[in-house]
């Protein structure tokens, strides 16, 4: 009767351990950080993806969310330097998209854009159009510098962020926009960010597209040397794209990224605290972002920890309903 006993108890000890160490992950305080069965480095590395175009993680990444489609992910970087005109005045529109991406003034004020040149298509647009069906946008942004001598680097640069395409009459004093940034031509790095303006950011569109789903860049230069090159911008785009099917390239797209709902609200949240302007050397930005996406993954471990740990409380308790789910 004892030995019976014994081996019950054994039996029930086996699995509670059992049930135990499926739902370990619900342990508050893990050394290794985890946040469901991934650990937090592994989603803190994936939330940076999305937000930082220049992280190590950003290129090759794909969006983690329910879209179900094969896909191909690039990292697309296009160089274009910028002439001033005989004032020492330019001005730049550049959108989230691949067709009709930038324009430049052609006519300038001293206040505002009167005139724009016609739009360009991103570099390689046919090449691109023509290889993939459709595309979304994983994260981008740009860098911008001035290539004349330190002695030449007279004049400021006024980085505008807004939502919608600048037209002709365009003010560009910064008094009709939510984010302004005003800084001297000479600032040896400056980095835009773009943020996505909602969930059809996230959605596959065609290469023709012509619609704003990103927050855009207008920039203004003033005051610098007379028709000189004095701006350069470096866009870099991550961007998921979908194979025309039936083509000798169909076999190059892999599976989409599995859906992790936690990683898209983390990476919502930290673009929505973080300006789009940085005036910072790029390793900084890497670790600034690294730092927000481990912070706020940490922040939805912390508020879900309750109910997880009901969760696990519950099925420890009947572990039998564990056993039907696997």
């Amino acid at each position: 009767m004892a030995k019976n006993k014994n081996k019950q108890k054994k039996t029930r000890s086996k699995k509670n351990s059992s049930v135990k160490a499926d739902l370990s992950y619900a342990k508050p305080g893990n050394s290794q950080g985890s946040i469901g069965n991934v650990t937090s480095s592994v989603l803190s590395n994936q939330t940076a993806g999305l937000c930082n175009p220049w992280s190590p993680h950003a290129k090759g990444s794909k969006v983690p969310d329910s879209e179900n489609s094969k896909s191909v992910p690039y990292t697309m970087v296009w160089h274009k330097s910028l002439t001033t005109d005989a004032n020492g005045a330019l001005a730049v529109n550049v959108r989230g998209r691949m067709a009709s991406s930038l324009k430049q003034a052609s006519l300038m004020t001293s206040s505002q854009v009167t005139t724009w040149d016609a739009d360009e298509n991103v570099t390689n647009y046919s090449e691109y159009s023509t290889a993939f069906d459709r595309f979304r946008i994983v994260s981008w942004g740009i860098r911008m510098y001035s290539t004349l001598a330190p002695t030449e680097q007279a004049g400021t640069i006024r980085i505008i962020t807004s939502p919608e395409s600048a037209n002709n009459g365009q003010n560009y004093d910064g008094s009709l926009f939510e984010e302004v940034v005003t800084i001297p031509l000479s600032t040896k790095d400056i980095f835009w960010v773009s943020k996505a303006q909602g969930i059809s950011a996230r959605d596959y569109v065609s290469y023709s597209t012509t619609a704003n789903y990103w927050d855009s860049l207008f920039v203004a230069v003033t005051g610098a040397k007379a028709s000189s090159t004095a701006l350069t911008m470096e866009i870099t785009m991550n961007v998921e794209a979908q194979i025309n099917f039936g083509s000798v390239t169909a076999t190059l797209a892999t599976p989409s990224a599995t859906h992790k709902p936690h990683v898209m609200q983390a990476h919502s949240s930290v673009m929505s605290r973080v300006g789009s302007a940085i005036l910072s050397p790029l390793g900084a930005i890497v670790n600034m972002f690294d730092k927000e996406a481990k912070k706020e993954l940490m922040n939805a471990a912390r508020e879900s920890a309750p109910y997880v740990r009901a969760a696990a409380g519950y099925l420890k308790n009947n572990p039998q309903l564990l056993q039907l789910a696997m």
